[in-house]
Protein backbone atom coordinates (compact mmCIF):
# COMPACT_ATOMS: atom_id res chain seq x y z
CA UNK A 1 0.00 0.00 0.00
CA UNK A 2 1.55 3.13 -0.80
CA UNK A 3 2.09 6.05 1.81
CA UNK A 4 -0.24 9.47 1.71
CA UNK A 5 3.25 11.00 0.49
CA UNK A 6 3.85 8.77 -2.22
CA UNK A 7 0.27 9.42 -3.02
CA UNK A 8 0.42 13.08 -3.25
CA UNK A 9 3.82 12.69 -5.08
CA UNK A 10 1.86 11.14 -7.94
CA UNK A 11 -0.76 13.11 -7.93
CA UNK A 12 1.55 16.16 -8.76
CA UNK A 13 3.65 14.43 -11.60
CA UNK A 14 0.07 13.68 -12.56
CA UNK A 15 -0.94 17.48 -12.83
CA UNK A 16 1.97 18.61 -14.45
CA UNK A 17 0.14 18.55 -18.30
CA UNK A 18 -2.62 20.09 -16.67
CA UNK A 19 -0.79 22.82 -14.82
CA UNK A 20 1.08 23.90 -18.06
CA UNK A 21 -2.08 24.62 -19.71
CA UNK A 22 -2.84 26.55 -16.49
CA UNK A 23 0.00 29.00 -16.34
CA UNK A 24 0.54 32.67 -17.98
CA UNK A 25 3.20 35.30 -18.42
CA UNK A 26 2.52 38.18 -16.18
CA UNK A 27 3.53 41.12 -17.81
CA UNK A 28 4.66 45.51 -17.52
CA UNK A 29 4.11 47.85 -20.03
CA UNK A 30 6.57 50.82 -20.35
CA UNK A 31 8.24 51.70 -23.72
CA UNK A 32 7.73 47.83 -24.50
CA UNK A 33 6.27 45.22 -23.02
CA UNK A 34 8.42 43.00 -20.61
CA UNK A 35 7.83 39.56 -18.73
CA UNK A 36 8.02 40.53 -15.20
CA UNK A 37 6.93 36.77 -13.76
CA UNK A 38 5.30 33.97 -14.62
CA UNK A 39 1.88 32.67 -12.61
CA UNK A 40 -0.06 29.85 -12.38
CA UNK A 41 -4.33 29.89 -12.55
CA UNK A 42 -6.08 27.50 -9.59
CA UNK A 43 -9.72 26.78 -9.28
CA UNK A 44 -10.77 25.35 -5.87
CA UNK A 45 -14.54 24.89 -5.73
CA UNK A 46 -15.99 28.64 -6.57
CA UNK A 47 -12.88 30.58 -6.09
CA UNK A 48 -10.32 31.14 -8.12
CA UNK A 49 -6.58 31.97 -7.78
CA UNK A 50 -3.65 33.04 -9.03
CA UNK A 51 -0.32 32.25 -7.75
CA UNK A 52 3.12 33.65 -8.20
CA UNK A 53 6.33 34.79 -6.85
CA UNK A 54 6.32 37.61 -3.25
CA UNK A 55 8.69 39.72 -6.03
CA UNK A 56 6.36 39.59 -9.22
CA UNK A 57 3.36 40.98 -6.96
CA UNK A 58 5.82 43.65 -5.63
CA UNK A 59 4.75 45.53 -9.10
CA UNK A 60 0.79 44.10 -8.79
CA UNK A 61 -0.47 47.56 -9.88
CA UNK A 62 1.29 47.28 -13.13
CA UNK A 63 0.71 43.76 -14.18
CA UNK A 64 -1.39 42.46 -17.07
CA UNK A 65 -1.85 39.40 -18.80
CA UNK A 66 -2.81 38.76 -22.26
CA UNK A 67 -5.15 36.50 -23.34
CA UNK A 68 -4.55 35.99 -27.43
CA UNK A 69 -2.68 37.49 -30.16
CA UNK A 70 -5.10 40.17 -30.95
CA UNK A 71 -3.44 42.50 -27.80
CA UNK A 72 -6.45 41.56 -25.68
CA UNK A 73 -5.37 42.23 -21.54
CA UNK A 74 -6.58 41.85 -18.70
CA UNK A 75 -5.05 42.80 -15.11
CA UNK A 76 -5.15 41.07 -11.90
CA UNK A 77 -7.82 41.77 -9.68
CA UNK A 78 -9.44 41.27 -6.08
CA UNK A 79 -7.48 40.71 -2.70
CA UNK A 80 -3.93 40.24 -2.62
CA UNK A 81 -2.82 37.90 -0.25
CA UNK A 82 0.60 37.52 1.01
CA UNK A 83 2.36 34.56 3.14
CA UNK A 84 5.09 36.00 4.68
CA UNK A 85 5.65 39.30 4.14
CA UNK A 86 8.99 39.80 6.23
CA UNK A 87 10.93 36.34 4.85
CA UNK A 88 9.37 35.89 1.95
Amino acid sequence: MKTLEELYKELQLMSLGSMRSYTCMLLTKGSTYKVHGTGVFIQIKDHYFLVSAAHVFDRYRDLFIFLSEDYEIIKPGGTTFYNDQVSR
